[in-house]
């Protein structure tokens, strides 16, 4: 028969079961209250479950065999000399690969193991097993326990710190719809199983409490925090798509079927204007009030302006008594002018408008928005006006790339419609124009053949004085 050396925690097994034969006292304290047979019987299950792979089933007569006795009480060493981390990753290990993963319930989650664990250990000298099961249940276990379960101590079952969603709403009062809306916005950690009925049962962290509690005082709903602002709500729906308003939950996504925003981000909006003197409206003073009646009228340029107040580009200089919120701000009049201007001709740096491209290529506006809308043009979409902005570089990358028909056409002095007829005879087609993709211009593409048949054109075609 072949043999192995043994390893250092088996020798020392062997003498604390050496020891037990012998009426002496083990060296482990845990296992000291305990007998030999007691002692065998704890060896083989946490040799059994503590084994990653399982081959092996307690009810079977093969854990007798000395192949597989050896193995069992290595196994259990190793949980036995590393107590109680390696007993905890046995536990973890035996939950990974239940086939009741989805359960809240202790027995089919741990399986036989727990059935064992009552059954077999629950004597007084089998204390400290118990009681670091607890422990780990304490620290792991995400999911309520019943008060039902006579099974575990008065103390796990009263202070357990995951509770289901209904039993924090009692001690907070407040509704469960409110916490449920937290969990959907990940703003609270949570826990979810699903019943053999089909019912979601959802718990959360006691230690979240506080949290839980300030969270829901913070939260207003859209008519609140339009009476805070002293704005219309589409006007605080506006600050809301330009994410100037911080979290924000819109009715469709969550339970209550209402919007919640943050009490605390509306009231730093509300602080810009927190300390400005009150003053009466005049020539020189324009309101916001005003301004969101008559000039503010496309949806980007109320967020731009307060964007703009947050930046310190433009700041209002008073306040009107009469108004509340923001609507009480006040401009001045020929500072406020000049921003607007600059808004609505979108000037941007390094970049512009259409119609400012089009100024800037010596084409017409409708032009310009076909060679953007047909790709030629490169353009960025701005943000929170939904402007179709071109960059310098795009420009520049145009005329390095193509060239209108009516450009060349001058280059040989004869029309626009002859030199089409000429360089077609060259297999030289536009890309775009009026029998090509509708455009109003003819437009080459700048490349070499281009090059060398404009050059043989200018031989053989004499120019005009």
């Amino acid at each position: 028969m072949s043999t192995e050396p043994a390893d250092d925690k088996e020798i020392e097994l062997a003498q604390t079961l050496s020891n037990k034969l012998h009426g002496q006292d083990s060296q482990i304290l845990n296992l000291q209250p305990l007998n030999l047979k007691q002692l065998h019987s704890l060896l083989v299950t946490l040799g059994v479950y503590a084994n990653p792979e399982r081959r092996i089933d307690l009810r079977n007569q093969s854990i007798n065999s000395q192949s597989s006795a050896r193995s069992l009480i290595l196994t259990a060493s190793k949980v036995l000399f590393n107590w109680p981390d390696s007993f905890h990753q046995m536990l973890d290990q035996i939950q990974k690969v239940s086939e009741k993963k989805n359960t809240a319930r202790l027995g089919k989650r741990f399986g036989k193991f727990y059935e064992y664990l009552y059954t077999n250990y629950k004597g007084p000298e089998f204390g400290f097993l118990m009681h670091e099961f607890e422990n780990y249940l304490e620290n792991n276990w995400k999911h309520a326990i019943a008060a039902r379960n006579k099974r575990l101590s008065r103390r796990l079952r009263s202070g357990h710190i995951w509770v289901p969603v209904h039993t924090m709403a009692v001690e907070l009062n407040v509704s469960r719809k409110a916490i449920s809306s937290l969990i959907e916005t990940g703003e609270i950690d949570s826990s979810r199983v699903r019943t053999t009925m089909g019912r979601e049962v959802i718990c959360i962290n006691r230690l979240q409490r506080e949290l839980i509690r300030s969270l829901i005082l913070d939260r207003v709903d859209l008519k609140m925090a339009a009476e805070m602002l002293g704005l219309q709500e589409n006007r605080v729906c506006q600050l809301y798509e330009h994410h100037l308003l911080g979290k924000v939950i819109r009715a469709k996504e969550n339970a209550s079927g209402r919007w919640q925003l943050s009490r605390s981000s509306l009231e730093q909006i509300l602080i810009l204007g927190a300390n400005l003197p009150e003053a009466a409206s005049d020539g020189d003073l324009i309101g916001l009030r005003h301004l969101l009646h008559y000039v503010l009228n496309k949806p980007f340029l109320f967020p731009r302006l307060l964007m703009s107040v947050m930046k310190k580009e433009i700041l209002p200089i008073s306040v009107c008594k009469q108004e509340r919120g923001l609507s009480a701000w006040q401009f001045e009049r020929s500072h406020f002018k000049h921003w607007h201007i600059e808004q609505l001709k979108g000037s941007r740096k390094g970049a512009f408008t259409i119609p400012e491209a089009a100024k800037y290529l010596k084409i017409k506006q409708e032009v310009a928005y076909h060679l953007v809308g047909s790709g030629y043009i490169k353009c960025v979409m701005e943000e929170d006006s939904q402007l179709r902005l071109v960059t310098l570089s795009n420009l520049e990358d145009f005329k390095r790339n193509y060239v209108f028909g009516v450009e060349l056409s001058k280059q040989l002095s004869i029309s626009p419609k002859h030199l089409c007829e000429l360089l077609e005879h060259n297999n030289i087609w536009p890309i775009s124009g009026h029998g090509v993709d509708g455009g109003r211009q003819i437009i080459y593409r700048r490349d070499l053949v281009l090059q060398r048949a404009m050059k043989d054109l200018g031989e053989i075609i004499p120019v005009r004085n």
